[in-house]
């Protein structure tokens, strides 16, 4: 039972994206459990509002292990993702440029 309703909630997500570009919050469900709740509110937190910096995050800015920024520094606007290679994370960052086409 479950499964169905995170299959039916993806699938409806995916259509939403697809029509409008961008997700709204997850709404709660009475029937979803507290747990499922809280971590598609943290997948739409993670995906729709990522931290903005000023400065390159490489080797300076902690964060978890796959956290996506937007760093603007050196005159180009860059998506950079935390590359660390523990679990826990680290101040290791790939950044690419972000370009206009």
């Amino acid at each position: 039972m479950r499964g169905s309703y995170l299959l039916l909630l993806v699938v409806g997500m995916s259509f939403m994206l697809v029509r409008a570009g961008e997700l709204p919050a997850p709404p709660p469900l009475a029937e979803m459990p507290v747990s499922l709740q809280h971590y598609l509110q943290k997948i739409y937190e993670h995906m729709h509002k990522p931290p903005i910096v000023t400065a390159n995050p490489n080797g300076s800015r902690r964060g978890d292990r796959g956290e996506l920024v937007y760093a603007t520094f050196g005159g180009s606007n860059r998506l950079c993702a935390n590359t660390s290679t523990s679990m826990e994370g680290g101040t290791s960052w790939e950044c690419v440029t972000l370009s206009s086409p």
